[in-house]
C-alpha cells in the first residue's frame, strides 16, 4: 500500500439524535448533508478508505446521502460511541495504519484541518494525534495501529476517551484556527449557530 493512502477515516452517525429530533447526519447545510459534507471534507485532505457508521434504521438513508464512502452498520447503537467506533474499525482492511474518528455532528470542520492532522502523523508519528485551540481538544482525531488495537479490544466500561487518555506512544496536539473542529451540533440552537456561522462556504476550500 502507498504510504499516502494508510489513513483511513471513520464517521460516527449511529446516535439518536434526540435532542435535534431528527438524525444529525442528513441535516442539511449549504446544499449537503452533514454526513455529505464530512465525507467530501475528509476525503479532500488524503483520507481512504472512509466508512460511516450508521444505526439500522438510518443506514439507507444515510448511505445514499454519502455515496463516495462505505457503510457499516451498528446493530445495537445504543451501547453508545465506543461500539459504533469498534464497528467501524473492525470493517477496515488490516494494512490501515492509522484511522481520523470523528462524529457526524461537526460539519464544518476544514479540508486543511484533516490534512495538517495527517501531515503531523506522517512527520512524526504518535499514538494520537488531535486538534487542538485555546486548550481545548476537538475532531477528527488521528489514532494509530497501536491504538486501533487498543480499541477493538475494550470491554463495554470503557470509553473512547478513557482508552486514549492511557495510550502508549504519547499524544500530539496540532494547534489549528478552525472553529469547525470544535463545534457539535447537538441542538436546534446549535443547528441555527452553524448555520448563521457557515454562509453556505464550503468548508474544504
Amino acid at each position: 500500500m502507498e504510504p499516502e493512502s494508510n489513513v483511513a477515516a471513520v464517521v460516527l452517525a449511529a446516535g439518536r439524535s434526540s435532542r435535534i429530533g431528527e438524525p444529525k447526519a442528513l441535516l442539511r447545510m449549504g446544499g449537503r448533508s452533514f454526513v455529505g459534507r464530512i465525507v467530501r471534507t475528509l476525503a479532500s485532505a488524503g483520507a481512504h478508505p472512509i466508512l460511516v457508521v450508521a444505526a439500522p434504521d438510518t443506514a439507507a438513508a444515510i448511505g445514499e446521502a454519502a455515496p463516495e464512502a462505505q457503510l457499516a452498520v451498528n446493530a445495537q447503537p445504543q451501547r453508545g460511541q465506543l461500539s459504533s467506533l469498534q464497528t467501524g474499525l473492525s470493517a477496515l482492511p488490516p494494512t490501515i495504519a492509522a484511522v481520523l474518528f470523528m462524529p457526524v455532528d461537526l460539519p464544518l470542520v476544514r479540508r486543511d484541518t484533516v490534512a495538517a492532522l495527517i501531515a503531523e502523523w506522517r512527520r512524526a508519528p504518535a499514538a494520537v494525534v488531535r486538534p487542538v485551540r485555546a486548550g481545548r481538544h476537538g475532531h477528527p482525531v488521528l489514532v494509530d495501529r497501536r491504538v486501533m488495537d487498543a480499541l477493538l479490544a475494550a470491554g463495554h466500561d470503557q470509553t473512547t476517551r478513557g482508552i486514549i487518555r492511557h495510550c502508549a506512544g504519547g499524544i500530539t496536539d496540532v494547534p489549528v484556527d478552525d472553529e469547525g473542529a470544535f463545534m457539535d451540533v447537538d441542538t436546534r440552537e446549535d443547528y441555527a449557530r452553524a448555520l448563521e456561522g457557515s454562509e453556505v462556504e464550503d468548508p474544504i476550500l
